[in-house]
């Protein structure tokens, strides 16, 4: 006999704060949601309308300080998140909500689950690319991390997944939300002496393929003539160390206002 999974079950099993009924009842999801068997039957329309409730348990879940039940939520959420319709109203706000609660894990002391959160943020950057909402979870992984700006290791974290992304989706070098962490990471770079190296990775990245853009919004973000002037002699040193050849020298000219920390939509 067919079980159907709908938006109910979902919400009645992952409701529970025991840790022994979310290992048992996360074991059950996990093979419910990826049944090829015709076992279960994933009543899709349900579950979309009941993101809303879905969420707060799952953000539980994730932030679980059990190891094996924060692991089994990221790959719970990861299921939900392609099972259901993403072109519903519901499921933006899913996406923003979680991705809040990921980005303040990424302080967690376990690098593997470090690794997967990381993983997980880079697929919900690639579907909302799908459904023309990039600019939405990239602004909600930049601000939240500036809002955890202490923890050098949400920082870092942050800051590889940015690179990451803009290495490898060379779709994403061009978006102009992408292009604006700059200004995030430049300040970063400055206040953060152990995320430094991170930062200046990414910082050298981004200017290698958009030198002028990075230089210019840089330039809006760091008020420090000297401090400005300083990263800009390490992307010149990098780029000469990699490419082996001279670059035009860049300077910086004025003081500029001070980050502010506002969204990053213009």
């Amino acid at each position: 006999m067919t079980k159907t999974i709908d938006g109910a079950t979902l919400v009645k099993l992952l409701k529970t704060t025991s840790v022994t009924e979310r290992i048992k009842n996360g074991n059950f999801l996990l093979e419910a949601l990826q049944d090829e068997s015709g076992e279960h039957y994933i009543d899709e329309r349900s579950i979309s309308t009941s993101l809303d409730y879905l969420t707060e348990s799952l953000k539980s879940w994730v932030s679980c300080s059990n190891p094996k039940v924060a692991m089994m939520a990221l790959d719970i959420v990861s299921l939900i998140a392609d099972a259901v319709n993403n072109n519903s109203k519901h499921y933006l706000l899913f996406l923003q909500e979680l991705t809040e609660t990921i980005v303040a894990n990424l302080a967690n002391k376990s690098k593997e689950i470090r690794t997967s959160l990381v993983y997980l943020l880079k697929n919900f950057l690639l579907t909302a690319k799908q459904i023309g909402k990039t600019t939405a979870i990239l602004e909600k992984i930049v601000v939240t991390a500036d809002n955890y700006k202490r923890n050098s290791t949400i920082i870092q974290e942050t800051v590889s997944l940015i690179s990451q992304t803009y290495i490898s989706e060379p779709e994403f070098r061009e978006n102009v939300t992408l292009l604006k962490t700059v200004g995030y990471i430049g300040v970063w770079y400055i206040e953060d002496k152990r995320s430094q190296d991170h930062c200046l990775e990414c910082l050298s990245n981004f200017y290698k393929y958009n030198g002028t853009k990075i230089k210019s919004i840089l330039e809006k973000k760091i008020r420090d003539p000297a401090k400005l002037q300083d990263l800009f002699n390490r992307f010149q040193a990098i780029t000469i160390k990699n490419t082996s050849s001279k670059v035009p020298k860049i300077s910086a000219t004025a003081v500029h206002p001070a980050h502010t920390g506002q969204n990053l939509i213009i």
